[in-house]
Protein backbone atom coordinates (compact mmCIF):
# COMPACT_ATOMS: atom_id res chain seq x y z
CA UNK A 1 0.00 0.00 0.00
CA UNK A 2 1.36 3.42 -1.50
CA UNK A 3 0.08 7.16 0.09
CA UNK A 4 -0.32 9.90 -2.65
CA UNK A 5 3.86 10.78 -2.48
CA UNK A 6 4.13 7.31 -3.53
CA UNK A 7 5.89 5.98 -0.22
CA UNK A 8 5.27 2.53 0.81
CA UNK A 9 3.02 1.89 4.02
CA UNK A 10 2.34 -0.63 6.31
CA UNK A 11 -1.34 -2.02 6.18
CA UNK A 12 -3.70 -1.22 9.04
CA UNK A 13 -3.63 -4.63 10.55
CA UNK A 14 0.27 -4.54 11.01
CA UNK A 15 0.38 -1.28 12.15
CA UNK A 16 -1.86 -2.20 14.94
CA UNK A 17 0.31 -4.99 15.73
CA UNK A 18 3.65 -2.93 15.80
CA UNK A 19 1.45 -0.92 18.46
CA UNK A 20 0.43 -3.70 20.47
CA UNK A 21 4.12 -5.53 20.49
CA UNK A 22 6.29 -2.11 21.02
CA UNK A 23 3.99 -1.11 23.69
CA UNK A 24 4.71 -4.70 25.63
CA UNK A 25 8.32 -4.43 24.60
CA UNK A 26 8.80 -0.66 25.74
CA UNK A 27 6.70 -1.41 29.42
CA UNK A 28 9.31 -4.52 29.68
CA UNK A 29 11.98 -2.60 29.42
CA UNK A 30 11.01 -0.12 31.59
CA UNK A 31 10.45 -2.77 34.46
CA UNK A 32 13.79 -3.95 33.03
CA UNK A 33 16.10 -0.68 33.84
CA UNK A 34 13.66 -0.01 37.29
CA UNK A 35 16.57 -1.26 39.72
CA UNK A 36 19.94 -0.21 37.74
CA UNK A 37 22.23 1.96 39.43
CA UNK A 38 23.03 4.48 36.90
CA UNK A 39 25.68 6.70 35.96
CA UNK A 40 24.33 9.33 33.37
CA UNK A 41 25.68 12.47 34.40
CA UNK A 42 27.26 12.99 30.70
CA UNK A 43 23.62 13.44 30.10
CA UNK A 44 24.21 17.03 30.70
CA UNK A 45 26.92 17.95 28.66
CA UNK A 46 25.38 16.08 25.74
CA UNK A 47 22.47 18.74 26.59
CA UNK A 48 24.72 21.67 26.70
CA UNK A 49 26.19 20.92 23.38
CA UNK A 50 22.40 20.74 22.14
CA UNK A 51 21.74 24.20 23.30
CA UNK A 52 24.09 26.15 21.05
CA UNK A 53 26.04 25.62 17.29
CA UNK A 54 24.57 22.69 15.11
CA UNK A 55 21.98 20.21 15.97
CA UNK A 56 23.72 16.88 17.32
CA UNK A 57 23.27 13.62 15.56
CA UNK A 58 24.26 11.09 18.22
CA UNK A 59 26.04 8.10 17.32
CA UNK A 60 26.00 4.87 19.11
CA UNK A 61 26.80 1.28 18.15
CA UNK A 62 23.28 -0.92 17.56
CA UNK A 63 24.84 -3.74 20.05
CA UNK A 64 24.71 -1.02 22.76
CA UNK A 65 21.06 0.53 22.25
CA UNK A 66 19.04 -1.08 24.42
CA UNK A 67 20.56 0.40 27.46
CA UNK A 68 20.29 4.09 25.75
CA UNK A 69 16.30 4.25 25.75
CA UNK A 70 15.88 4.14 29.26
CA UNK A 71 18.70 6.10 30.25
CA UNK A 72 18.25 8.87 28.70
CA UNK A 73 14.29 8.95 28.74
CA UNK A 74 12.16 12.49 28.31
CA UNK A 75 15.08 13.93 25.98
CA UNK A 76 13.53 15.49 22.79
CA UNK A 77 15.39 13.53 20.62
CA UNK A 78 14.91 12.11 17.41
CA UNK A 79 15.49 8.42 16.41
CA UNK A 80 15.68 7.39 13.18
CA UNK A 81 14.50 4.10 12.07
CA UNK A 82 12.74 3.37 8.46
CA UNK A 83 8.72 2.59 7.80
CA UNK A 84 9.10 -1.49 8.08
CA UNK A 85 7.35 -3.39 10.43
CA UNK A 86 10.19 -3.39 12.63
CA UNK A 87 10.69 0.09 12.18
CA UNK A 88 7.21 0.49 13.21
CA UNK A 89 7.64 -1.07 16.87
CA UNK A 90 10.95 0.65 17.34
CA UNK A 91 8.92 3.92 17.03
CA UNK A 92 6.47 3.01 19.04
CA UNK A 93 8.96 2.20 21.58
CA UNK A 94 10.80 5.24 21.63
CA UNK A 95 7.32 7.53 22.28
CA UNK A 96 7.00 5.70 25.25
CA UNK A 97 10.68 6.49 26.30
CA UNK A 98 9.65 10.17 24.85
CA UNK A 99 11.16 10.10 21.54
CA UNK A 100 9.88 10.88 18.10
CA UNK A 101 10.57 8.52 16.04
CA UNK A 102 11.50 10.04 12.16
CA UNK A 103 10.14 6.67 10.15
CA UNK A 104 12.28 7.00 6.40
CA UNK A 105 10.94 5.12 3.89
CA UNK A 106 11.89 1.67 2.79
CA UNK A 107 10.55 2.20 -0.69
CA UNK A 108 9.14 4.81 -2.55
CA UNK A 109 9.97 7.94 -4.80
CA UNK A 110 10.52 10.39 -1.44
CA UNK A 111 13.43 12.06 -0.71
CA UNK A 112 14.50 10.97 2.46
CA UNK A 113 16.61 13.78 3.38
CA UNK A 114 13.37 15.68 3.34
CA UNK A 115 12.43 13.54 6.58
CA UNK A 116 15.46 14.89 8.06
CA UNK A 117 15.25 18.36 7.12
CA UNK A 118 11.58 18.52 7.71
CA UNK A 119 12.80 17.32 11.54
CA UNK A 120 15.09 19.78 12.00
CA UNK A 121 13.03 23.31 10.96
CA UNK A 122 10.32 22.34 13.17
CA UNK A 123 13.06 22.40 15.93
CA UNK A 124 14.76 19.23 16.69
CA UNK A 125 18.30 19.90 18.13
CA UNK A 126 19.09 16.23 18.57
CA UNK A 127 18.85 13.15 16.45
CA UNK A 128 19.84 9.40 17.13
CA UNK A 129 21.43 6.56 14.44
CA UNK A 130 22.92 3.35 15.10
CA UNK A 131 26.03 3.99 12.22
CA UNK A 132 27.05 0.13 12.07
CA UNK A 133 23.01 -1.11 11.77
CA UNK A 134 20.74 -2.66 11.23
CA UNK A 135 22.67 -5.89 9.69
CA UNK A 136 25.86 -4.96 10.35
CA UNK A 137 29.22 -5.31 9.56
CA UNK A 138 30.34 -5.02 13.62
CA UNK A 139 31.72 -1.43 14.51
CA UNK A 140 31.79 -0.17 10.69
CA UNK A 141 30.51 2.97 10.21
CA UNK A 142 28.66 3.58 7.29
CA UNK A 143 28.62 6.12 4.52
CA UNK A 144 25.49 7.27 5.18
CA UNK A 145 25.79 8.45 8.63
CA UNK A 146 28.66 10.76 6.71
CA UNK A 147 26.52 11.92 4.14
CA UNK A 148 23.61 12.81 6.87
CA UNK A 149 25.77 14.79 8.94
CA UNK A 150 27.06 16.64 6.18
CA UNK A 151 23.71 17.47 3.78
CA UNK A 152 21.91 17.87 7.24
CA UNK A 153 24.12 20.26 8.99
CA UNK A 154 24.63 18.12 12.05
CA UNK A 155 27.81 18.21 14.26
CA UNK A 156 28.57 14.16 15.42
CA UNK A 157 28.94 13.05 18.94
CA UNK A 158 29.84 9.72 19.98
CA UNK A 159 27.80 8.12 22.57
CA UNK A 160 28.18 4.56 24.63
CA UNK A 161 26.76 2.72 27.37
CA UNK A 162 28.70 0.06 29.21
CA UNK A 163 27.38 -2.28 32.36
CA UNK A 164 28.13 -5.11 34.77
CA UNK A 165 26.88 -7.68 34.70
CA UNK A 166 26.29 -7.75 30.80
CA UNK A 167 24.55 -10.64 29.20
CA UNK A 168 26.60 -10.64 25.67
CA UNK A 169 24.58 -12.39 22.17
CA UNK A 170 27.59 -13.68 20.99
CA UNK A 171 25.99 -14.96 18.48
CA UNK A 172 24.27 -11.93 17.01
CA UNK A 173 26.84 -10.04 14.37
CA UNK A 174 26.12 -6.89 16.75
CA UNK A 175 27.48 -8.59 19.70
CA UNK A 176 24.13 -7.06 21.63
CA UNK A 177 24.65 -6.25 25.47
CA UNK A 178 21.57 -6.18 27.36
CA UNK A 179 22.55 -5.17 31.22
CA UNK A 180 20.53 -7.13 33.57
CA UNK A 181 18.07 -6.18 36.29
CA UNK A 182 20.01 -4.09 39.21
CA UNK A 183 23.09 -3.98 36.97
CA UNK A 184 25.77 -1.05 37.38
CA UNK A 185 25.04 1.26 33.92
CA UNK A 186 27.44 3.91 33.12
CA UNK A 187 26.80 6.21 29.96
CA UNK A 188 29.53 8.49 28.24
CA UNK A 189 29.95 10.81 25.65
CA UNK A 190 32.94 11.50 23.42
CA UNK A 191 33.95 14.46 21.59
CA UNK A 192 32.36 16.17 19.23
CA UNK A 193 32.77 15.65 15.57
CA UNK A 194 31.98 18.39 12.62
CA UNK A 195 31.61 17.10 9.24
CA UNK A 196 32.10 19.17 6.39
CA UNK A 197 29.61 20.08 3.91
CA UNK A 198 32.14 18.90 0.85
CA UNK A 199 32.62 15.11 1.52
CA UNK A 200 33.86 14.39 -2.00
CA UNK A 201 37.36 13.42 -3.54
CA UNK A 202 37.12 10.03 -1.19
CA UNK A 203 36.90 12.20 2.00
CA UNK A 204 34.16 10.13 2.77
CA UNK A 205 35.72 6.70 3.76
CA UNK A 206 38.16 9.00 5.71
CA UNK A 207 35.13 10.46 7.74
CA UNK A 208 33.98 6.69 8.57
CA UNK A 209 37.41 5.49 9.95
CA UNK A 210 37.49 8.90 11.98
CA UNK A 211 34.04 8.65 13.20
CA UNK A 212 34.76 4.96 14.02
CA UNK A 213 37.76 6.19 16.29
CA UNK A 214 35.59 8.40 18.48
CA UNK A 215 33.01 6.27 19.13
CA UNK A 216 35.36 3.68 20.18
CA UNK A 217 37.24 6.12 22.34
CA UNK A 218 33.76 6.67 23.83
CA UNK A 219 33.44 3.08 24.53
CA UNK A 220 36.60 2.85 26.37
CA UNK A 221 35.47 6.35 28.67
CA UNK A 222 32.67 4.43 29.43
CA UNK A 223 33.98 1.41 30.71
CA UNK A 224 36.40 4.16 33.16
CA UNK A 225 32.95 5.69 34.64
CA UNK A 226 31.53 1.79 35.16
CA UNK A 227 35.03 1.15 37.52
CA UNK A 228 34.68 4.37 39.45
CA UNK A 229 30.75 3.47 40.42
Amino acid sequence: MTDETGIKREPLHRCVAAWIIGSFVGGLLLLWSFGWRRDAAALGRMDEYAKTGKPLLIVIWHGKYFPLLPMARGRNVAIITNASFRGLIIGRVCRIFGYSPIHIPVKGKANKMEFIKRAIHDGTRMMAIVPDGPLGPYHIVKSGTIRLASEGGFRILPLSVASRPTMVMHKRWDKYEVPPPFARVALEIGEPFDIPEDISGGLTEKLQEQVAEIMLQADAKAETALERM
